[in-house]
């Protein structure tokens, strides 16, 4: 696949994956996705790059496209006697509104396990690693109070800002999968548009396979395009050992499979 081409699949799978929740306090993508022309210059990121950092640089690069918002700074650090206090993601203006936003973008990949306790602390990491709760913990108690810690102001000082003239929104973004029994349910407290997917073991995922069914097993920083745009489809037996491999070290893998029918599944084959 051209890596350009391939760039430009991510970008526009990142502007369509929807806000993981509906409150008034996200920064909605979509007041992006309509000012970006489809002939827009995607600036060339490296191969290697992390898929965290490479979503910054397509939401750097939706702001730079917009007619409505200007960066007045990113990935601004905040150190104090030689100690990293955090970072603020976003500062930006909304030019319409004459207003300051501080905008800590997240982008994350999850699975609702039913056997834990709690809505929310069911959303976990493919590997289980990581946490949806432990997530918004780290939004409310490190990273949105950032803007207003003394030591923020020197920096901010410094682009003639003052915490006092920022809104705070989240654009925290996701992308969700269900145990496949459960596809199709509703899901409380999220937004169920972000369900995209579902997760199975295995010996499941065996079962399900049927003659004719081709599958892709995608990069990571390729989890962001939509498996309808994917160009390079594999058999089951070419897929098999890269499976194995990836559950043999505890790493749970995604999946794409083109059904004999034409249609599309996104799934994640579970270690655990």
């Amino acid at each position: 696949m051209d890596s350009q081409n391939q760039l430009a699949k991510q970008f526009k799978g990142f502007l369509s994956t929807p806000s993981l929740f509906k409150k008034i306090e996200n920064f909605e993508l979509f007041l992006f996705a309509d000012e970006q022309s489809e002939d827009l210059e995607i600036n060339p990121i490296p191969e290697n790059l992390v898929l965290g950092k490479r979503v910054e640089l397509f939401f750097r690069d939706s702001t730079k496209n917009s007619r409505r918002y200007s960066i007045l700074a990113a990935n601004l650090q905040v150190i104090t006697n030689k100690v990293t206090l955090g970072e603020l993601d976003f500062l930006i203006k909304d030019k319409f509104k004459d207003q300051n936003i501080h905008i800590e973008l997240v982008y994350k990949f999850y699975l609702y396990d039913p056997a834990l306790n709690g809505n929310l602390q069911r959303w976990i990491g493919p590997n289980r690693q990581d946490t949806l709760v432990y997530k918004i913990n780290k939004l409310q108690k490190n990273q949105l109070p950032l803007l207003h810690n003394k030591a923020t102001q020197h920096y901010l000082n410094e682009l003639n800002l003052s915490s006092k003239e920022f809104i705070q929104q989240v654009c925290f973004l996701g992308k969700l999968y269900v145990p496949v029994n459960l596809y199709g349910t509703h899901f409380p407290k999220i937004n169920n548009n972000c369900i995209v997917g579902f997760w199975l073991t295995f010996e499941t995922f065996l079962s399900r396979h049927q003659d004719n069914e081709l599958y892709c097993l995608p990069k990571k920083e390729n989890w962001l395009i939509q498996p309808e745009n994917e160009d390079v489809w594999i058999s089951l037996d070419v897929s098999l050992s890269k499976i194995n491999a990836s559950l043999q070290n505890k790493k749970s893998i995604l999946c794409w499979k083109k059904t004999s029918l034409g249609g599309f599944e996104q799934f994640f084959i579970v270690w655990w």
